[in-house]
């Protein structure tokens, strides 16, 4: 007898509900801010952007033509503002319209639209006639460039032959404008001469520098013993010793008082006196005996100054009372 397994009842099923919201929204505040982000925001109602053939058009003939943007045209309304009678299916040359074409269209409810324009051309044959724009465009553009070329052609003959026959065209406006910046570029040229002569004028800048002469001979400050000035020639030997006498005898003293300098001593080599000999010469000459009113550094002491000053001011008033 096989055994039987017990029965068993099957375990019910909790029914699956639909997930809420916020049932993936993080608890976190740095996830819930990029959580935030990456929810897609309904797009917002905009208007579709205005698209006109026209513009495609006058983009592509300007940039092929920069130089017709140059050229002067006028704005003035005029009084008729009807359509042109050449129009529509009907309008299959250029020329229709005119010898003398222009680049842009005008428009009807301001402008008359009786000119021969590229543009407008261009939009009638794909319009009316049904041709591709591009097409179109390149047989607008060829047309428009043997007008341009004849009416060049016939206004610079008309030009030469008026000439021929006496007439004189004054200046326009472009000319005179060149003339303008001609004398405008004149300037620049003296302004650079006078920029020149200026920089010149500095770099001749002299500068005053005082010499002192001792013993007849010049000395620049800040140079050594010894040294001599630009154009001035170093005594020869032999004359050392006579210059050196020379120099100090032309001061007030003699030999014997300035210490019997022979020719052949060190003190007359460079044939200029140092400050010490120069201090020692002032010191014999004043009649100081053993150094008697100077310091220790050579210098005058202040009642030794003080003296001298009154002395001369007893000689100055002596020589008023006289």
């Amino acid at each position: 007898m096989v055994p039987t397994s017990p029965q068993f009842s099957p375990a019910s099923l909790t029914s699956k509900s639909a997930a809420s919201a916020n049932a993936f929204r993080p608890k976190n505040e740095a996830c819930l801010r990029f959580w935030a982000t990456t929810q897609t925001a309904p797009p917002k109602k905009r208007p579709l952007p205005i698209h006109y053939i026209e513009d495609d058009i006058r983009r592509q003939f300007y940039a092929d033509h920069p130089f017709e943007a140059f050229r002067p045209t006028t704005l003035v309304e005029k009084g008729d503002i009807e359509q042109h009678e050449v129009t529509g299916a009907g309008w299959t040359r250029l020329r229709q319209r005119g010898r003398n074409p222009t680049p842009e269209e005008y428009a009807p409810s301001f402008f008359s639209s009786n000119s021969t324009t590229a543009i407008q051309f261009t939009l009638n044959l794909k319009e009316y006639h049904k041709i591709p724009l591009s097409q179109a465009y390149a047989r607008a553009i060829a047309q428009f460039r043997a007008l341009r070329s004849e009416h060049h052609i016939a206004t610079t003959f008309a030009v030469l032959e008026a000439e021929a026959l006496g007439a004189v065209f004054v200046r326009g406006e472009i000319e005179h404008a060149f003339e303008k910046e001609k004398r405008a570029l004149a300037t620049w040229e003296r302004l650079d001469d006078i920029d020149e002569g200026s920089l010149a004028a500095a770099r001749k800048r002299w500068k005053m520098i005082a010499e002192r002469h001792v013993g007849g001979v010049p000395v620049v400050e800040g140079s050594a013993d010894g040294e001599f000035v630009d154009g001035e020639q170093e005594p020869e030997s032999g004359e050392d010793g006579s210059h050196d006498v020379e120099t100090r005898a032309g001061l007030g003293s003699s030999d014997a008082d300035i210490g019997d300098v022979d020719s052949g001593d060190d003190v007359g080599e460079s044939g200029v006196l140092t400050m010490e000999e120069l201090q020692a010469l002032v010191k014999d000459n004043l009649f100081v005996e053993d150094g008697e009113g100077f310091d220790e550094d050579g210098e005058l002491e202040e009642g030794e100054w003080e003296e001298g000053e009154e002395a001369n001011g007893k000689k100055a008033k002596q020589r008023r009372q006289t």
